[in-house]
């Protein structure tokens, strides 16, 4: 975290805000691990903030997705459904498949947080038709999310 910090004041300092954002998404990461969730919100919301100013829209959707992540650890799920809905509309709009899947995922996640398995079914076999054809890294959570989400909707 220390060499995070001492690489973000040098990025602030080279005014290079595409690093900077980076950089403070890192520092939200960390900080969400180490269960500092306030300390993890702020970052993030400043890497967001700026990509915003930047016009970077791929970044946007991939730090909605960490504050979408982070109130559903949370346990927040309202406000995890806004930033999953923001990131899935900025996602579609760039045509980056790998970040609609990601926001179907956490949507789906949302709602079988709320009970809502059969709403959420569809969404998470689409995120994994997204990820199996890319072969994306996520493939294994998705199959397990899917699996878990027939089972409670009694669809197994």
């Amino acid at each position: 975290e220390r060499l995070s910090q001492e690489t973000l004041a040098i990025y602030r300092e080279l005014k290079d805000e595409e690093c900077e954002a980076i950089i403070l998404n890192d520092l939200g990461g960390v900080t969400q691990k180490q269960g500092q969730y306030d300390r993890a919100e702020f970052y993030y919301k400043q890497a967001l903030v700026i990509e915003e100013k930047r016009g970077g829209k791929a970044m946007q959707v991939a730090y909605l997705g960490n504050l979408g992540n982070l109130a559903l650890e949370r346990d927040h799920p309202t406000e995890a459904r806004l930033w999953y809905e923001r990131g899935l509309a900025l996602a579609q709009e760039v045509g980056r498949q790998d970040l609609v899947a990601h926001a179907q995922s956490g949507l789906a996640r949302v709602l079988e947080k709320e009970g809502h398995y059969t709403e959420a079914l569809p969404l998470a076999l689409a995120a994994l038709k997204i990820q199996e054809r890319l072969r994306n890294k996520g493939l294994d959570f998705s199959r397990q999310l899917v699996e878990r989400l027939r089972r409670k909707a009694g669809m197994e």
